[in-house]
Parts: C-alpha cells; sequence; structure tokens
C-alpha cells in the first residue's frame, strides 16, 4: 500500500523544480507562472517523490473580457496513474479558487474533469482540447 501526501508549495520549495520538470515531460513549453495573486500549486508526493501536481493561469474567462483563474496544468506520472490523484488534485486545486463563481481548464482529457461533474464550455476546432468548468458557488 503507498500513502500521498498533498502539499502547497512556493516557489523556494525543494519540490517546485520536480513539479515544474513534471509538467515539462508532457508540456515542454511550460513556464511557471509568476503571479503571486494564483493560488499555490500542489503536489501529490509518494514516498519523497513528486508524482503529480496542479497548478493555475489566468485567462480570460469564455465569452468575456474578465480575466479569472484557470488550471493551468494538473499531472500524474504514468506508474501512478488510475490511482485517484489526478482526482485529488482538482478537488483540492477547487478549493483554493473560492474569489470567482466558475473555475476553468483547458484540457486534451475532458473525460477526467467529467467523471468529476465538469461541464464542457467549448471545443477548438483545430484541435482535440476542450474547455471545461465548474461551478464553485
Amino acid at each position: 500500500m503507498f500513502e500521498v501526501s498533498y502539499q502547497r508549495i512556493t516557489d523556494d520549495s525543494p519540490h517546485f523544480a520536480n513539479l515544474t520538470s513534471l509538467f515539462k515531460s508532457e508540456w515542454p513549453e511550460y513556464e511557471p507562472e509568476g503571479d503571486s495573486t494564483l493560488p499555490k500549486p500542489i503536489v501529490a508526493i509518494v514516498e519523497g517523490q513528486v508524482v503529480g501536481g496542479i497548478a493555475y493561469t489566468k485567462f480570460a474567462e469564455p465569452k468575456s473580457d474578465r480575466e479569472v483563474i484557470w488550471v493551468n496544468a494538473v499531472y500524474v506520472s504514468e506508474a501512478w496513474r488510475h490511482r485517484g490523484i489526478a482526482h485529488k488534485l482538482i478537488f483540492l486545486g477547487r478549493q483554493q479558487v473560492k474569489s470567482q463563481s466558475k473555475l476553468y481548464a483547458y484540457t486534451h482529457v475532458p473525460g477526467l474533469y467529467e467523471s468529476l461533474g465538469w461541464l464542457r464550455e467549448d471545443k477548438n476546432d483545430q484541435a482535440s482540447d476542450v474547455v471545461m468548468s465548474c461551478s464553485l458557488e
């Protein structure tokens, strides 16, 4: 049996570089946000190793000019998938964003979000990515 711990981290955390590397393994163009108004990233740790995480960004709300918080990245290492880690990261991530009515994600795995009650907002015609949202009210 394994135990997963979840920690909010700052950019001076020893886990920050590990999380950034994990995200870059999936999205080479990923760069951490330097915006101090964003919620802190959360990492999933097993036996001292970062196996997953969630981070945020700001972007315009769909059908609006208003800038809001979005999920920037959720990733779990392949060896640790299908164990509920991504679900828990998204659940914890939602709890950190209470200043707006919805949280958004632009994702190529909409089924993950749908399994947590998120709704499809929009589909990009050029890609397989979908804008998902969940109510925070």
